[in-house]
């Protein structure tokens, strides 16, 4: 099944798969333990996959939460390896991470999903890059209501161009609310209303902007008809 997943690219169904083989290793008695894994690589091997495809998968509330569960319930699984720690940890806060894809490529290079015998072993290493900039950029949004692309870019590592491409697809993916001012090359970022209020107070700023431009236009046909005249 993992193979099938893989090929088909259903990121979060191959974490969980490896999740179910790391759980079973774990959890099997020393004598079937001697027998089917007696040297601790499959469970080690497992463990690695589970978390580094967790880390690959798309940012959605599902990941958040099993990302959560690792941390408590997997620490000392965890700890053992010091860079899958670093990440977790990372991706669960709101702090930047410092981003050089040539020493990320160094240090993840030995992992399995990224191997170049791994099908789609450049898909996951881009999609891994992409998880960590888009970490980045939600944290600019949480701390910043307008910045500009240049000074962005410096913060979360990455080019100018690649910085707006990544909150493009933030946006259509509706993981961020975000404005790009082109001619300005900034980026405004708007705070997600929650509950009533928030979704009276924004009812009520697209009704003032529509009799603002319903008094604008009136004023302007006023004007055609006495010039008219």
């Amino acid at each position: 099944m993992i193979e099938y997943y893989i090929h088909e690219k259903m990121i979060m169904d191959i974490a969980k798969a490896y999740q179910t083989i790391f759980d079973a290793c774990n959890n099997a008695s020393p004598e079937l333990t001697k027998e089917l894994d007696p040297n601790g690589t499959l469970k080690d091997r497992a463990f690695q996959n589970f978390i580094i495809y967790l880390l690959i998968s798309p940012y959605e509330n599902d990941k958040v939460d099993l990302m959560n569960h690792v941390n408590k319930q997997y620490a000392r699984d965890l700890e053992k390896n010091e860079l899958l720690h670093k990440f977790v940890n990372k991706l669960l806060t709101f702090e930047l991470m410092p981003l050089s894809e040539e020493e990320i490529t160094r240090q993840v290079s030995a992992y399995e999903p990224f191997h170049k015998d791994t099908e789609n072993a450049q898909a996951h290493f881009k999609e891994f890059l992409r998880q960590l900039i888009q970490h980045n950029l939600r944290v600019i949004s949480k701390y910043y209501s307008k910045i500009r692309i240049s000074t962005l870019s410096r913060l979360i590592g990455v080019p100018e161009l690649r910085a707006e491409q990544e909150i493009g697809d933030m946006v259509v993916n509706r993981r961020i609310e975000a404005k790009i001012n082109r001619l300005a090359w900034e980026v405004t970022f708007k705070k997600k209303n929650s509950g009533t209020n928030g979704m009276l107070g924004d009812w009520n700023s697209d009704v003032k902007t529509l009799l603002d431009k319903v008094e604008q236009t009136c004023h302007l046909i006023n004007r055609e008809k006495i010039v008219q005249m």
